[in-house]
């Protein structure tokens, strides 16, 4: 699957408010991708989930925000989706 539709699949998941924890789980898993825009869509998908979803990922996200040769920006959202969670 190309980066845009990744992109379109995971913001498709995060606006249909769906709660079930497969789809939570497809798109933490995308947290890990190398490509800086698919973990930056999936940490906002993520946020845009809500808290049970940010709790869900807490480990994942958290892993990011440690990782120094991750990209800024995907840090600074994996680090204010955890400040939202608690």
């Amino acid at each position: 699957m190309d980066n845009q539709t990744q992109e379109f699949v995971i913001n498709g998941i995060a606006n249909s408010q769906t709660k079930n924890v497969h789809f939570v789980d497809l798109i933490i898993a995308n947290l890990g991708n190398p490509d800086e825009a698919i973990p930056f869509t999936a940490v906002q998908a993520l946020t845009r989930m809500g808290q049970d979803a940010v709790l869900r990922a807490e480990s994942a996200l958290g892993r990011l925000v440690e990782n120094a040769n991750e990209s800024t920006r995907v840090r600074a959202g994996a680090k204010q989706a955890l400040q939202m969670a608690h």
